[in-house]
């Protein structure tokens, strides 16, 4: 029986270790998620402080802080032009007038009124050639000595192509 008892307090003592690790753990969980959300209302508010002295900032300050100043711009423009690039990839763009995000169809500004220019998508630019000045400049082309390009006259590569047709269309049919 000696056994037995020795047991039940062996596992009754390892019982009570194990709850008191556990609760010194879930403290330690504890404290530092706390500690977590103090250091990240702390970082809030220097960001408040921080935004609003670059709003209030006069030239004193653009002194100072002319790299941080300097960094802090480049961001907001960058921030700017992702924004414009996601909004003309979901379809939107920005009103020049008052900065409202309209549909890219749109005519008019839904916020302010404003007509929208008509704007050429710039996938859209065509250049012209004249195939004159083409052909002419065509023949004038330099070759590179390593190329093993074949040079094809405009007539073979027309006649051979134009055969290629033919047999394409009499094989479908």
């Amino acid at each position: 029986m000696a056994f037995f008892t020795d047991m039940k307090r062996s596992l009754t003592e390892t019982g009570k270790q194990v709850a008191q690790k556990t609760k010194e753990l879930s403290d330690t969980v504890q404290l530092k998620a706390q500690l977590s959300r103090e250091k990240e209302a702390l970082n809030r508010q220097y960001a408040q402080i921080g935004k609003k002295v670059f709003e209030a900032a006069n030239e004193a300050d653009e002194e100072a802080y002319t790299a941080e100043f300097t960094l802090i711009r480049e961001s907001l423009k960058t921030i700017d032009e992702l924004q414009d690039k996601l909004s003309t990839l979901e379809g939107f763009i920005h009103c020049p007038e008052c900065g409202a995000k309209i549909e890219k169809t749109s005519a008019f500004c839904s916020k302010c009124g404003a007509k929208i220019a008509e704007t050429k998508p710039e996938d859209d630019d065509i250049d012209v050639v004249d195939t004159a000045e083409a052909s002419e400049t065509a023949g004038e082309e330099k070759t590179d000595e390593t190329c093993t390009c074949e040079t094809v006259p405009d007539e073979k590569f027309e006649t051979e192509a134009a055969e290629t047709t033919v047999n394409v269309t009499e094989d479908q049919e």
